[in-house]
């Protein structure tokens, strides 16, 4: 409260000139006769109003009332005070209980019955000999005695809400836990349309001076400098996507047996698309783009491809990735010499299959642990990202780079490259057949598996079917081992078992005294539960993760 007083209507100016939130206490009469005086409405104009009474006369009344002295009001802006004014009515007695007593008892609801009730609950204050505050239930309610012996009352708040009296809020007195005493509001966001604590111009306008002069400016500025802004963002942002910088001349592309001078730089655009087509479904081979090294798939190109603007925005996004966990994708080369190309940036340790199988490197347990953390850092972009799925977690497509850290790449463009193949667009050799696929393909869920054999061509993929692979990476980081290695069958005969009914009972084999806690071990398996929804989600694997290795 900054100021308050007994006052006559001449002396209220002065504190409107210092106010924004006023209590007033008074009869009706004299509350109507100040809201039309011209004096009441000087600058600040924005007040919030709350009338005082404590007792219940006609709600409507007292809006239409101030709705009437607004209006007579000289000056006619003060009428936007209606909307601000509010009649706050309070009351000691909780009327409900009041009544039940009344009615339990076959009384008449009087003035004095109620008052007598009051006096019931005074009475009974004799019977606390506790210090203050105080509390108590009784018959008219529950009684809430402060630490100044006042009695506190409940309030309900009246406002026009849509042009009709309405009850916004309904305050209640209680003791908090520490017993001190506090209120309940319901509805608070009722109050949210006050105007603000402070007028823009301050009180005294002092803040307007320079202040209105800067804001036109800028809104000025604004109104220039928007439109010429925009157009020249989406200038350059066409601009990019016609400049294609994911596109890569076919001259500039040099297979490794090229570089290595087993291919003739001259050789025939048939001998150059065969030499690297054979391994397009699956493996990619290395190659330059301007010295600069690269894994390339390629395609036989049968027909001109165009691209939609929305593939071209989508290529341009692939083409802005940075992450230290994901690969680079360098680009595609198409319509020339009948080769689609697809291109990601070459790492110098090769593929994490490489790593793990084809070399003799020890790799003790915190380099197994930063390479899960590597990859499940990639994966969580690619699942929070438009892309949403992988599609193909293999070992081989987890690329590590010198400073060994391990790098997600082939993701993202399986859906194009399955529409270009099934429109005949463009070809590979061999072709698909789920009967010949990689033993890796083992390390696939059956869902996927069961998908790829129906449609005959590489599955998109799922989340839960890269959380299934997402079990398989793990076993073989952690443990040098690849799964079903322990099993006599042929790969298409453990396949077929995978895909069937019964695939719950192949599982990878896991090493006794592993030095992993059950734990790691145990959301591990659950990644290779046959029913998606089962499996554990990226976050709970990467909490694990976190559990087992710490800061190691």
């Amino acid at each position: 409260v900054v100021s308050g007083l007994i006052s006559d209507e001449n002396s209220t100016l002065s504190v409107l000139m210092n106010s924004r939130v006023l209590f007033i206490l008074s009869n009706r009469d004299i509350f109507f006769n100040w809201l039309s005086s011209s004096y009441s409405i000087s600058s600040p104009n924005e007040y919030s109003l709350f009338f005082m009474e404590a007792h219940f006369d006609h709600i409507r009344d007292f809006f239409q009332k101030s709705f009437d002295a607004l209006n007579r009001s000289p000056t006619r802006r003060s009428q936007r005070l209606l909307k601000y004014t509010h009649l706050v009515q309070f009351d000691h007695v909780d009327h409900r209980l009041t009544t039940k007593f009344l009615f339990d008892h076959q009384l008449q609801i009087t003035d004095r019955i109620e008052s007598a009730l009051l006096l019931c609950d005074a009475i009974s204050l004799l019977h606390f000999n506790s210090s203050l505050p105080l509390y108590f239930k009784g018959i008219t309610g529950d009684i809430l005695i402060d630490e100044n012996g006042i009695r506190q009352s409940s309030f309900r708040v009246h406002r026009l809400v849509n042009g009709l009296p309405s009850l916004i809020s309904t305050v209640y007195p209680y003791f908090s836990e520490n017993q001190t005493m506090e209120y309940l509001i319901s509805n608070p966001h009722s109050f949210s349309i006050l105007p603000p604590y402070k007028p823009q111009c301050n009180f005294d306008g002092s803040d307007c001076s320079i202040t209105h002069i800067v804001v036109i400016s800028l809104v000025i500025s604004l109104a220039i400098i928007s439109p010429l802004s925009l157009a020249w963002y989406l200038q350059r942002k066409e601009h990019q996507l016609q400049r294609m910088p994911w596109r890569i001349a076919y001259e500039d592309i040099k297979n490794e047996e090229e570089v290595h001078g087993t291919l003739p730089s001259n050789a025939s655009s048939s001998m150059r698309s065969l030499s690297c087509i054979g391994t397009a479904q699956f493996d990619a081979i290395r190659g330059t783009i301007n010295g600069h090294k690269v894994s390339m798939k390629s395609f036989m190109q049968k027909k001109a491809i165009t691209f939609t603007r929305k593939e071209m925005e989508y290529f341009n996004q692939l083409k802005g990735i940075s992450h230290t966990n994901l690969n680079a994708f360098e680009g595609i080369s198409f319509n020339q010499n009948g080769e689609f190309i697809v291109c990601w940036a070459y790492t110098q340790r090769q593929s994490l299959e490489n790593v793990l199988f084809k070399t003799d490197q020890k790799l003790g347990r915190n380099f197994r642990a930063s390479f899960i953390r590597s990859i499940l850092k990639g994966l969580l972009w690619i699942q929070t990202s438009s892309i949403r799925v992988h599609g193909a977690l293999f070992l081989s497509n987890c690329v590590v780079d010198s400073y060994w850290v391990v790098k997600l790449t082939d993701f993202g463009l399986q859906s194009l490259i399955n529409s270009k193949l099934r429109s005949k667009d463009i070809l590979t050799y061999p072709l698909f057949n789920f009967e010949d696929l990689p033993q890796k393909y083992l390390q696939v869920a059956p869902e996927i598996l069961r998908e790829m054999q129906k449609t005959q061509e590489r599955s998109l993929g799922t989340e839960q079917g890269d959380i299934y692979q997402l079990g398989m990476l793990m076993y073989q980081i952690l443990f040098d081992q690849i799964p079903f290695a322990h099993l006599k069958e042929d790969s298409r005969s453990i396949m077929k078992r995978i895909m069937s009914m019964d695939g719950a009972s192949v599982k990878p084999l896991i090493p006794e005294d592993t030095g992993l806690t059950v734990r790691l071990v145990s959301i591990m398996q659950q990644c290779w539960q046959m029913k998606e929804m089962t499996r554990p989600t990226l976050t709970k694997i990467i909490d694990a993760v976190h559990r087992e290795f710490g800061n190691e």
